[in-house]
């Protein structure tokens, strides 16, 4: 048996971010089941992102069609995956050298728990004081005939060659992500949702214009559509809703995610978990007793984000070392990136009992805006009535990320609207406009 101080399962940011903590002053060991660095840098939102930059400059470049450019441009979809590909072939490799740079052991396999403080890796049976499961998600399966036929994120963010016609399954933010991709890529796009709520977790006014806008670059939306089955006829596929048959190409399953869970064997060490994912208390510490987990994992209400699970790491390492007040979240800003960014903060901690004052702005016009012909670009405000502080925040446009984030600083620091108006940013740009906003 090897003994070790912590034992982290998982390699993605949030493990990294425990990890290279704890080697300071611990023995720590990390186990991956797949590829190192997690599902982020590898077949997440790196490579989406990576993607995004090609599909984002083309669609600037269709806006300004007869307003000082011109010309045929397209998405090469092949060359966009090869550059791609020159940051994600290597991210596997360089973790795990990170890793052992820095004295941290690293195995490859499949850990599974034989007790509270005991895992077993590939029949090696490892002990540990401290144990951090960060183990993430995965693409939900369809339950219907002919789900095989359906492919997830993971292999559309590996296409080498994009399909004539793609039909996607479901309408969060990974579902309208790709499909702007695909659109930009020259592929005709469907996108079924057994609903009539986009995006649900963003403000309903706002995801509907960003459907609207989506619409008008060619993608087809089907709503309040149930899938039965799918079909395979001869070379290409068909989709059964309730009321139609949809003939496709490419299918892909974007209904969400679930938490990797199942082959950890949490019942040998008593760690209580649900179809949501694993229960912690307000320490991250699992019903077992120095087992901790953290990230996309969790069973949590909070945005499952990059960010947040490296913010839960560091928080699980320092607790380890030390013992910490219950960790305290901010107000997490997120991001949808499709054929405009639609982005918020603050709503998830906006009390009921408590009276806001909430104000949609049509910026469309602004000249930070106009100048760069911004396709119905809106802001909207949360402002708290007994403090005048905003708490809350949502944007549709093009640069929603950058100002997203100027929102969250003035949320979690409680910066006033006069402190605002007291500082002088930099014109023309978007923080420049905060002083009409706030």
């Amino acid at each position: 048996m090897q003994k070790v101080d912590t034992l982290i399962i998982g390699s993605g940011p949030g493990a990294l971010a425990a990890a290279y903590k704890l080697a300071t002053e611990q023995s720590v060991l990390v186990c991956e089941d797949d590829l190192w660095g997690g599902t982020c840098p590898n077949r997440g939102c790196d490579p989406k992102k990576m993607l995004y930059a090609g599909a984002e400059i083309y669609a600037q470049a269709q806006r300004f069609q007869n307003s000082g450019l011109k010309g045929n441009l397209e998405v090469d979809w092949p060359a966009l995956m090869a550059f791609k590909e020159t940051y994600t072939k290597n991210v596997p490799s360089q973790t795990k050298s990170g890793l052992e740079t820095n004295q941290i052991e690293t195995v490859q396999g499949t850990a599974q728990f034989q007790a509270a403080n005991q895992v077993k890796i590939n029949e090696e049976l490892y002990e540990a004081k401290n144990i951090i499961i960060a183990t993430g998600q995965r693409p939900r399966s369809l339950q219907i005939p002919g789900a095989k036929y359906a492919y997830t994120s993971n292999e559309f963010l590996s296409l080498a060659k994009m399909p004539k016609h793609v039909t996607v399954i479901g309408a969060g933010y990974i579902a309208l992500e790709l499909s702007n991709l695909a659109r930009c890529a020259g592929a005709e796009v469907d996108v079924i949702q057994h609903n009539d709520h986009p995006l649900k977790a963003f403000p309903a006014e706002l995801a509907s214009d960003l459907v609207k806008n989506m619409q008008q670059t060619g993608v087809n939306f089907y709503f309040n559509e149930e899938i039965q089955a799918i079909r395979k006829v001869g070379a290409s596929f068909e989709v059964a809703t309730n009321t139609q048959t949809i003939q496709t190409n490419w299918i892909l399953n974007a209904t969400g995610r679930v938490p990797n869970v199942e082959k950890l064997n949490l019942e040998a060490a008593g760690i209580k978990s649900s179809p949501a994912g694993i229960e912690v208390n307000d320490h991250l510490e699992t019903s077992c007793a120095s087992v901790y987990a953290i990230g996309d994992c969790l069973a949590k209400k909070l945005p499952k984000l990059t960010p947040v699970a490296e913010f839960e790491g560091n928080y699980v390492a320092s607790n380890i070392l030390a013992p910490k007040p219950p960790i305290r979240y901010p107000s997490i800003p997120t991001v949808v990136f499709s054929s405009l960014k639609l982005a918020q903060v603050g709503f998830e901690s906006l009390d009921p009992q408590n009276a806001y004052e909430t104000k949609i702005t049509d910026v469309t016009n602004w000249y930070n805006y106009r100048r760069v012909q911004e396709p119905g670009a809106k802001v909207m405000t949360v402002i708290d009535r007994s403090t005048g502080n905003l708490v809350a925040g949502a944007i549709l446009s093009s640069s929603a990320d950058d100002l997203i984030n100027q929102f969250a600083l003035l949320i979690n620091h409680k910066i006033s609207a006069e402190d605002v108006a007291k500082t002088i940013f930099a014109y023309p740009s978007i923080s420049a406009d905060l002083n009409y906003l706030y």
